[in-house]
């Protein structure tokens, strides 16, 4: 990714010079300063700069470097006639050459205008370089604006994918232990029925073999506990009475009453 962004986004090398516009010999008194008398000279200073503007300045430095760019414009940080020129290039060989193709052609220019408006060789307005570098400079700034750019969307898109794998692995582990598991009715159809059921009563003729528990029994054993000699006195009568109900098989007869049978049919 680092190659990608470098390859896509190469440094570049800036240059820079300053060039000083100066007035002329006639302005300065012989022997005087010609720094104390700079005031006036920013609009000669400007009318120079908008041919750097033109076709013409654009095509001679194309001629030197076609991926050059460069900008000549007053310097805002000094208060006086000063021009700077920057250049940007993608070498630092290109950029020095065009830099100082810049710096010289300042003076023939400057001279070409005054020529154009006939003006007399003594009042020419001068310039001199007041500084230049002699290498250039590696920014990078645009290829590090590039690589935060990529590693935010790296970010970004690490954590999506993240996200999104973990939320995948999760259904996955869901669809499969809901596959593994037995649904409810599953469970219901193979667990006993386990609710407990209402005990039935039945009639006191129904089938031997089959009991049954009544609310008298529950009742009587309730009352056992309670008067114990009440309840056993109600269970020899009720004994009595259902064995007079039902009477049970006829004991067969003794063998002297079946010979005083035979004997009184005998004495017939």
């Amino acid at each position: 990714m680092a190659f990608g962004t470098r390859t896509s986004s190469p440094p570049t090398y800036e240059a820079r010079g300053l060039v000083l516009i100066l007035p002329s010999k006639s302005a300065v008194a012989k022997g005087g300063n010609p720094l104390l008398v700079l005031d006036g000279l920013q609009q000669p200073a400007g009318i120079l700069i908008a041919h750097y503007a033109s076709v013409p300045a654009g095509q001679e430095v194309a001629d030197i470097s076609p991926t050059a760019k460069f900008t000549v414009l007053l310097d805002d940080a000094t208060r006086g006639p000063v021009i700077a020129v920057d250049v940007v290039d993608n070498s630092p060989a290109s950029a020095m050459a065009v830099l100082n193709h810049l710096i010289a052609d300042i003076p023939k220019q400057l001279v070409t205008l005054q020529q154009q408006v006939q003006a007399v060789p003594n009042t020419f307005i001068r310039s001199m370089p007041l500084t230049v570098d002699t290498a250039a400079t590696q920014n990078r700034s645009a290829t590090i604006r590039l690589m935060i750019v990529v590693y935010l969307l790296g970010l970004v898109g690490t954590i999506f994918a993240t996200v999104g794998l973990d939320s995948y692995l999760n259904n996955r582990r869901r669809s499969r232990r809901a596959a593994e598991s037995p649904s409810d009715s599953d469970r219901a159809e193979q667990s006993p029925d386990k609710s407990p059921t209402a005990p039935m009563a039945t009639h006191p003729s129904a089938r031997p073999g089959v009991t049954a528990t009544s609310t008298n029994d529950v009742a009587d054993d309730q009352e056992q506990t309670t008067h114990p000699r009440r309840t056993s006195r109600r269970k020899g009568a009720g004994r009595r009475s259902y064995e007079s109900d039902n009477p049970g098989p006829t004991q067969p007869e003794s063998r002297h009453d079946i010979e005083g049978e035979h004997v009184g049919v005998s004495r017939l």
